[in-house]
């Protein structure tokens, strides 16, 4: 299997820089862009719900209103708890952030990719960034 990588353009990495500011903990929601060979493209990040994953039915509406564009998800919630977690079988083979907000309010982050071959894995992927022009 090809090692996966992700790409976050710029407007979904100021979207999620936004949300680590307002301290809240709970900020969930989706990615959306598109996939390229093993590549993940992060084009923009659309906060949601609180948690890991949306709810079947809420996927089912955003994939729809975002024209199939949905790519992963992302969370500011624990790292450790995603790992505890089976994810639902949409979640597969998507990307998922998990993000923290560091020192100086500098966001870090860790992207995965649920997969199951015999049972549910997080496959680590590697990040990277596209620098923005500064307004």
């Amino acid at each position: 299997m090809p090692k996966m990588d992700a790409l976050l353009a710029p407007e979904a990495r100021q979207t999620l820089e936004a949300l680590s500011l307002s301290r809240s903990p709970a900020s969930a929601g989706i990615l959306l862009g598109h996939k390229r060979g093993p590549r993940f493209i992060i084009e923009r990040a659309v906060p949601t719900t609180a948690g890991y994953y949306p709810a079947q039915r809420t996927y089912l509406r955003l994939s729809a209103l975002f024209q199939e564009a949905v790519i992963g998800f992302f969370s500011f919630s624990a790292e450790a708890g995603l790992a505890k977690l089976t994810p639902p079988p949409f979640a597969v083979g998507k990307v998922f952030l998990c993000l923290k907000s560091g020192p100086a309010g500098r966001l870090s982050f860790r992207a995965f990719s649920p997969d199951y071959p015999h049972r549910f894995i997080l496959r680590p992927v590697r990040m990277a960034t596209v620098k923005g022009k500064k307004p």
